[in-house]
């Protein structure tokens, strides 16, 4: 019975611990079942409602948004393929060959050439490239207002290498003033398809109509252009009403260079004219400062800077331009030139024709072999001339001089020496020969002038030997030999 006794007070105990186990674990499942069911469903969405509210709402824009730029870009993409007027590729082709041929009838245009080149598409949008070649001629208005109406094609293309160039009339044919005009013209055929982020495609039933222009630029911005003035106008500067002051330094002020009577050829980048080594004087020696081998000898009678060199001294060169002549000084540039008549006024040739007296017809005839008519230019640019001493010998053009011939103790003697200032003399400078003129170019001293103790005065020539004497008192003088000055 004992047993017994201790059996059921050990199931009473064991019934009890159930109890507590069997609650505990039905507590925890209503707990979680709860939170699962009565939590997530009641309890969070009146906690979270407010933050839902939001997300919708900012979805909702992201979506109008992305619906406005849908029908944005639809709408633009179908105005741009209303530009275009068609999605056949043949249809674009003859629409535009007949408003080029429509537009070169217009504005007359001759020889027209429209010529059609190989279509050509683009991978990344689906667009054909179709391109024509147009050249024809007319007068520059016509030209460029074809030009501006093609620029005006309401279609989506573009003018490539538009080149204008003037025709040249055939030999003995009045020039009509033509202009010819070729240029490529470039015009994209679109897809009703584009391959875009936004795919979309365009209805050709529901195209807008075709524009018949098409300009960038807007009517108020011309009018804005129009009335706009993008440069001031002159104003004339007042008058101070006070003079400059004079510069009183001891420098003696320049002249001012000289007027120059022919524009420079630009043959040659010269800035050295010398005179050679040559007795005769019948030659110029020509360097270009930028090459110091790069010389020219000119002899007389040859071209010279566009004209023809006429006589060689040491005043310069005597260059003639169809029925004048112009004086080059040494060592100046050929732009740098004066008339003969105006040499005097020249400040470096006047330097050196100081304490010079003039040439003589006959040491010219001597010195230079020039011509009659050389003689005349150059006597006229040096000026008045002088007779020689009795004992001096004439010379025709062409021939030699004679030798003078010494009849006595008292006799003149002729001038086996050149004097001071003549052809025959040079100097170096530069590295070239170069005469010594009036002044030594170092220094710029003058030299001495030559002797005039012998009298001088127009020579008369006799027929028998060629001698010439003084003429008598009373008589004319008489002209000097040579053909006349036809100047």
């Amino acid at each position: 019975m004992r047993w017994v006794a201790c059996g059921a007070v050990i199931g009473i105990e064991m019934d009890k611990r159930t109890k507590i186990l069997g609650i505990t674990f039905a507590v925890l499942i209503a707990v979680w079942v709860g939170y699962k069911t009565v939590y997530a469903w009641w309890v969070v969405p009146l906690v979270r409602i407010e933050q839902d509210i939001e997300k919708l709402r900012a979805q909702e824009s992201e979506a109008a948004e992305f619906n406005a730029q849908y029908e944005f870009a639809r709408k633009d993409y179908e105005k741009l393929v209303s530009r275009v007027g068609t999605l056949e590729l043949g249809e674009l082709k003859d629409d535009l060959h007949h408003r080029i041929e429509d537009l070169a009838h217009e504005y007359a245009l001759e020889d027209l050439k429209v010529t059609p080149k190989r279509e050509q598409r683009y991978g990344k949008t689906d667009a054909l490239e179709l391109g024509f070649s147009v050249s024809g001629q007319q007068k520059l208005e016509s030209v460029l207002g074809f030009l501006r109406e093609v620029y005006e094609l309401p279609h989506v293309l573009r003018v490539v290498d538009p080149k204008l160039s003037p025709i040249l009339p055939p030999r003995g044919e009045k020039a009509k003033d033509l202009i010819k005009l070729t240029l490529d013209i470039q015009a994209l055929l679109l897809p009703a398809r584009p391959r875009a982020a936004l795919a979309y495609t365009v209805d050709p039933k529901k195209l807008p109509p075709q524009p018949k222009t098409f300009v960038r630029h807007g009517e108020p911005d011309i009018i804005k252009l129009a009335s706009a003035k993008p440069f001031l106008e002159y104003e004339p500067e007042k008058p101070t009403g006070t003079k400059p002051p004079i510069d009183t330094g001891s420098k003696t002020p320049k002249p001012p260079d000289p007027l120059v009577c022919k524009p420079w050829s630009g043959r040659w980048r010269v800035v050295a004219i010398s005179m050679m080594h040559d007795p005769e004087g019948a030659s110029v020696l020509v360097q270009d400062t930028a090459r110091a081998t790069n010389r020219k000898r000119i002899h007389i009678g040859q071209e010279f800077d566009g004209g023809m060199l006429e006589a060689a001294s040491t005043r310069g060169a005597l260059v003639r331009y169809h029925d004048k002549s112009y004086v080059y000084p040494l060592g100046e540039e050929f732009s740098r030139r004066v008339e003969a008549g105006a040499a005097d006024a020249f400040p470096d040739l006047k330097e050196k024709s100081a304490g010079i007296a003039p040439l003589t017809e006959n040491e010219i005839r001597a010195l230079a072999g020039l011509a009659g008519e050389t003689v005349a230019a150059l006597s006229s640019s040096s000026g008045s001339g002088s007779a020689p001493s009795p004992g001096s010998t004439s010379s025709r053009p062409g021939t030699p001089p004679r030798p003078p011939v010494s009849t006595g103790a008292n006799a003149p003697t002729s001038r086996t020496t050149p004097r001071p200032g003549s052809l025959s003399t040079s100097t170096r400078i530069g590295g070239s020969n170069v005469g010594n003129g009036a002044s030594n170019r170092t220094t710029g001293e003058s030299l001495p002038a030559r002797p005039t103790d012998q009298p001088e005065g127009p020579l008369e020539e006799n027929s028998e030997d060629g001698a010439q004497t003084p003429p008598a008192p009373g008589e004319e003088n008489p002209q000097p030999a040579g053909p006349p000055d036809n100047r």
